[in-house]
């Protein structure tokens, strides 16, 4: 699959709840793809005006297309995505949960240190105990030639929404 048309499936499928940015340049890096989602729950009592609580869950999705990626490369991948962790995820009481994805696009892919890599980053950060919520991140690399998906731990959780449908 070409990686306009992958593009454009990912996009059409993830604009049911997410906004849609396309090419998103955050701190010298171009992303072909960003994706936001804010939901806010709460439970108030008789009027709206009587909020008992209120939890907020963010989820990001940057996806980039690489046509070679050598070991720096992913580390100047995943620093940038720290970055923007830490600039767009606001803490605070009704604040629960942040999730940043970050979407490797490769058109193949055979690198054996890269995807060790992958497969073993973490990011995982709670605000005051988690009283404020926590953040985690998760990375996935997509190759476009084969459809196969290699995801790091949380990633797992949707390699299925972002593998290549036949």
């Amino acid at each position: 699959m070409e990686v306009t048309g992958y593009l454009a499936n990912i996009s059409e499928r993830l604009s049911r709840y997410f906004d849609i940015n396309q090419n998103f340049l955050y701190r010298d890096m171009e992303y072909q793809l960003q994706a936001r989602s804010f939901i806010r729950n709460e439970k108030y009592l008789g009027s709206k005006k009587l909020t008992l609580y209120a939890y907020e869950n963010n989820e990001h999705c940057l996806v980039k297309h690489y046509q070679n990626m050598d070991s720096g490369g992913l580390r100047c991948f995943l620093d940038n995505l720290k970055a923007y962790t830490m600039d767009n995820v606001k803490p605070h009481d009704e604040h629960m949960l942040s999730i940043v994805n970050g979407v490797i696009l490769m058109e193949a892919f055979d690198n054996a240190e890269i995807q060790r890599e992958i497969e073993t980053y973490k990011f995982y950060k709670s605000f005051s105990f988690g009283l404020q919520g926590w953040v985690y991140q998760r990375v996935l690399l997509v190759n476009l030639s084969s459809g196969e998906v290699i995801t790091n731990r949380r990633g797992r959780e949707v390699a299925k929404f972002y593998k290549i449908k036949k």
